[in-house]
């Protein structure tokens, strides 16, 4: 089963939750964010099927989807660095700043991690196309 984190449950997290279950259902989603109320309203609709703190849920994930702001983005990413991937993890991220999310993803790249920057427009599409490719879906 392929496992999909999205941290950031905000409009943009949980639209990209809702576009996964709609494309296939079988996908396990893990979500994390420190809003405890938006968490809550994705489990209970079945968006996401578990919630975890980021640092636990990143050794689970096949798909990694950065979905907070960009100065959490940074940070998540200097975190990754640090903590157990699986091999051929696939990160991404909807941030808006390109050049400093793709500074701080350097080496995170340069230890072999399939880290692809998202696009802040038509993120969705992109995200989608990533997970096809990737062949998640």
């Amino acid at each position: 089963m392929t496992t999909v984190l999205i941290s950031g449950l905000g409009l943009i997290g949980s639209s990209i939750a809702r576009v996964i279950k709609q494309e296939n259902s079988e996908i396990e989603i893990i979500g994390s964010d420190p809003d405890d109320e938006s968490a809550q309203f994705l489990l209970d609709h079945h968006l996401i099927d578990d919630r975890q703190v980021f640092t636990n849920a990143v050794p689970l994930a096949d798909f990694i989807i950065l979905a907070g702001p960009v100065s959490v983005i940074i940070r998540q990413i200097n975190e990754l660095i640090t903590l157990p991937l699986k091999p051929d993890v696939f990160v991404t991220d909807v941030g808006s700043t390109k050049e400093a999310i793709m500074d701080a993803a350097k080496p995170l790249i340069s230890e072999g991690v399939n880290f692809v920057g998202g696009a802040s427009n038509g993120w969705i599409g992109q995200i989608g196309k990533s997970i096809r490719k990737a062949g998640f879906v």
